[in-house]
Protein backbone atom coordinates (compact mmCIF):
# COMPACT_ATOMS: atom_id res chain seq x y z
CA UNK A 1 0.00 0.00 0.00
CA UNK A 2 1.84 2.82 -1.05
CA UNK A 3 2.34 6.17 1.23
CA UNK A 4 -0.07 8.82 -0.60
CA UNK A 5 -3.38 5.91 -0.27
CA UNK A 6 -2.37 5.46 3.29
CA UNK A 7 -2.51 9.36 3.45
CA UNK A 8 -6.03 9.65 1.37
CA UNK A 9 -7.43 6.88 3.40
CA UNK A 10 -6.79 8.37 7.06
CA UNK A 11 -8.05 11.75 5.60
CA UNK A 12 -11.12 10.29 4.47
CA UNK A 13 -11.94 8.00 7.25
CA UNK A 14 -10.12 8.68 10.76
CA UNK A 15 -9.93 6.92 13.38
CA UNK A 16 -11.72 4.14 11.90
CA UNK A 17 -9.48 3.85 8.76
CA UNK A 18 -6.08 3.90 11.56
CA UNK A 19 -7.96 1.34 13.07
CA UNK A 20 -8.43 -1.46 10.21
CA UNK A 21 -5.02 -0.36 8.80
CA UNK A 22 -3.35 -1.49 11.78
CA UNK A 23 -5.13 -4.59 12.24
CA UNK A 24 -4.10 -5.76 8.84
CA UNK A 25 -1.03 -4.59 9.19
CA UNK A 26 0.03 -6.53 12.11
CA UNK A 27 -1.93 -9.28 10.71
CA UNK A 28 0.97 -8.93 7.95
CA UNK A 29 0.33 -6.84 5.52
CA UNK A 30 3.33 -4.94 4.42
CA UNK A 31 2.26 -1.26 5.74
CA UNK A 32 4.21 1.45 6.43
CA UNK A 33 3.10 1.66 10.09
CA UNK A 34 5.61 4.00 11.25
CA UNK A 35 5.17 6.49 8.62
CA UNK A 36 1.08 6.30 9.20
CA UNK A 37 1.36 7.11 12.65
CA UNK A 38 3.77 9.82 12.49
CA UNK A 39 1.05 11.58 9.94
CA UNK A 40 -1.57 10.77 12.13
CA UNK A 41 0.42 12.98 14.72
CA UNK A 42 0.85 15.78 12.43
CA UNK A 43 -2.86 15.70 11.67
CA UNK A 44 -3.64 15.70 15.87
CA UNK A 45 -0.93 18.95 15.35
CA UNK A 46 -2.94 20.40 12.97
CA UNK A 47 -6.18 20.13 14.85
CA UNK A 48 -7.94 17.21 12.56
CA UNK A 49 -7.40 14.45 14.90
CA UNK A 50 -7.58 14.30 18.83
CA UNK A 51 -4.25 13.06 19.54
CA UNK A 52 -5.33 10.80 22.70
CA UNK A 53 -8.21 9.45 20.66
CA UNK A 54 -5.70 8.77 18.20
CA UNK A 55 -3.24 7.31 20.32
CA UNK A 56 -6.37 4.43 21.68
CA UNK A 57 -7.47 3.67 18.38
CA UNK A 58 -3.86 3.07 16.84
CA UNK A 59 -2.88 1.07 20.10
CA UNK A 60 -6.88 -0.78 19.51
CA UNK A 61 -5.87 -1.66 16.56
CA UNK A 62 -2.56 -3.07 16.59
CA UNK A 63 -4.03 -5.38 19.79
CA UNK A 64 -6.92 -6.56 18.29
CA UNK A 65 -4.61 -7.47 15.30
CA UNK A 66 -1.89 -9.02 17.54
CA UNK A 67 -4.75 -11.39 19.44
CA UNK A 68 -6.00 -12.27 16.17
CA UNK A 69 -2.73 -13.49 14.78
CA UNK A 70 -1.90 -14.95 18.48
CA UNK A 71 -5.46 -16.94 18.18
CA UNK A 72 -4.39 -18.02 14.52
CA UNK A 73 -1.23 -19.35 16.02
CA UNK A 74 -2.95 -21.06 18.74
CA UNK A 75 -5.84 -22.76 17.57
CA UNK A 76 -4.54 -23.58 13.79
CA UNK A 77 -1.23 -24.48 14.84
CA UNK A 78 -0.75 -26.22 11.80
CA UNK A 79 -1.69 -24.33 9.19
CA UNK A 80 0.18 -21.87 10.56
CA UNK A 81 3.31 -23.50 10.89
CA UNK A 82 2.96 -24.83 7.36
CA UNK A 83 2.69 -21.24 6.22
CA UNK A 84 5.30 -19.80 7.97
CA UNK A 85 7.56 -22.79 7.26
CA UNK A 86 7.08 -22.41 3.59
CA UNK A 87 8.18 -18.71 3.92
CA UNK A 88 10.83 -18.58 6.61
CA UNK A 89 12.01 -21.89 6.85
CA UNK A 90 11.78 -24.85 9.04
CA UNK A 91 15.28 -24.70 10.75
CA UNK A 92 14.87 -20.78 11.34
CA UNK A 93 11.31 -20.92 12.29
CA UNK A 94 12.62 -23.76 15.26
CA UNK A 95 15.28 -21.44 16.40
CA UNK A 96 13.06 -18.71 16.82
CA UNK A 97 9.96 -20.64 18.61
CA UNK A 98 12.56 -21.99 20.99
CA UNK A 99 14.24 -18.45 21.93
CA UNK A 100 10.88 -17.18 22.00
CA UNK A 101 9.36 -19.83 24.34
CA UNK A 102 12.60 -18.42 26.68
CA UNK A 103 12.45 -14.67 25.85
CA UNK A 104 8.11 -14.45 24.70
CA UNK A 105 7.27 -11.43 26.82
CA UNK A 106 10.08 -9.00 26.11
CA UNK A 107 9.69 -9.83 22.22
CA UNK A 108 6.08 -9.04 22.42
CA UNK A 109 6.64 -5.43 23.79
CA UNK A 110 9.68 -4.21 21.38
CA UNK A 111 8.58 -6.69 18.26
CA UNK A 112 6.25 -3.65 17.24
CA UNK A 113 9.32 -1.38 17.16
CA UNK A 114 10.69 -3.96 14.37
CA UNK A 115 9.31 -4.18 11.17
CA UNK A 116 8.96 -7.73 9.88
CA UNK A 117 8.84 -8.67 13.43
CA UNK A 118 6.16 -7.13 14.62
CA UNK A 119 3.84 -9.43 11.93
CA UNK A 120 5.06 -12.62 13.38
CA UNK A 121 5.29 -12.10 17.11
CA UNK A 122 1.34 -12.53 17.53
CA UNK A 123 1.76 -15.77 15.36
CA UNK A 124 4.46 -17.11 17.37
CA UNK A 125 3.55 -16.34 20.33
CA UNK A 126 0.72 -18.86 19.81
CA UNK A 127 2.48 -21.52 18.25
CA UNK A 128 4.44 -21.38 21.66
CA UNK A 129 0.98 -21.56 23.69
CA UNK A 130 2.33 -18.27 25.64
CA UNK A 131 -0.22 -18.14 28.35
CA UNK A 132 -3.13 -15.58 27.05
CA UNK A 133 -2.73 -13.22 30.23
CA UNK A 134 0.81 -13.15 29.71
CA UNK A 135 0.77 -12.84 25.90
CA UNK A 136 -1.56 -10.25 26.73
CA UNK A 137 0.58 -7.83 29.28
CA UNK A 138 3.26 -7.73 27.19
CA UNK A 139 1.35 -6.98 24.01
CA UNK A 140 -0.70 -4.68 24.96
CA UNK A 141 1.40 -3.24 26.29
CA UNK A 142 3.87 -2.71 23.52
CA UNK A 143 1.31 -1.76 21.27
CA UNK A 144 0.01 1.04 23.69
CA UNK A 145 3.49 2.58 24.00
CA UNK A 146 4.20 1.68 19.63
CA UNK A 147 1.53 3.78 19.37
CA UNK A 148 2.53 6.61 21.47
CA UNK A 149 5.85 6.88 20.50
CA UNK A 150 5.07 7.53 16.93
CA UNK A 151 1.63 9.21 17.07
CA UNK A 152 3.52 11.72 19.63
CA UNK A 153 6.65 12.18 17.29
CA UNK A 154 4.63 13.27 14.81
CA UNK A 155 3.07 15.70 16.59
CA UNK A 156 6.08 17.28 17.96
CA UNK A 157 7.36 17.34 14.84
CA UNK A 158 4.83 19.23 13.20
CA UNK A 159 4.82 19.97 9.61
CA UNK A 160 8.52 18.55 9.47
CA UNK A 161 7.01 15.13 10.09
CA UNK A 162 8.02 13.75 6.83
CA UNK A 163 11.86 14.41 7.73
CA UNK A 164 11.95 11.60 10.32
CA UNK A 165 10.67 8.87 8.08
CA UNK A 166 14.17 7.96 6.30
CA UNK A 167 16.01 8.04 9.89
CA UNK A 168 12.79 5.83 11.21
CA UNK A 169 13.56 3.02 8.03
CA UNK A 170 17.52 3.15 8.60
CA UNK A 171 17.54 2.98 12.32
CA UNK A 172 14.11 0.31 13.20
CA UNK A 173 16.49 -2.00 15.14
CA UNK A 174 18.03 0.26 17.12
CA UNK A 175 14.51 1.90 17.99
CA UNK A 176 13.80 -1.70 18.90
CA UNK A 177 17.06 -2.76 21.03
CA UNK A 178 16.31 1.06 23.23
CA UNK A 179 13.05 -0.14 23.50
CA UNK A 180 13.85 -3.53 25.41
CA UNK A 181 16.76 -1.17 27.32
CA UNK A 182 13.85 0.88 28.62
CA UNK A 183 11.11 -1.22 29.61
CA UNK A 184 14.04 -3.53 31.05
CA UNK A 185 15.14 -0.49 33.39
CA UNK A 186 10.78 -0.15 34.24
CA UNK A 187 10.65 -3.78 34.80
CA UNK A 188 13.88 -3.76 37.02
CA UNK A 189 12.93 -0.26 39.37
CA UNK A 190 9.19 -1.97 39.98
CA UNK A 191 11.05 -5.30 40.91
CA UNK A 192 13.37 -3.11 43.30
CA UNK A 193 10.61 -1.38 44.33
CA UNK A 194 7.74 -4.28 45.08
CA UNK A 195 10.59 -5.87 47.62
Amino acid sequence: MSSTLLIDYITQYGYLGLYFILVISILGLPIPAEFLMTFVGFMSFSGLLNPVLAILTAALGGITGISIAYLLGRFFEARVLAFLNKHVGSERLEKVLKWYRKHGGKLLTIGYFIPVVRHLTGYIAGLSHLEFHYFAFYAYLGALVWASFFILLGRSLGSQWETIIPILHRYSVLFGVLAVVFFLVIYLLNRKHDR
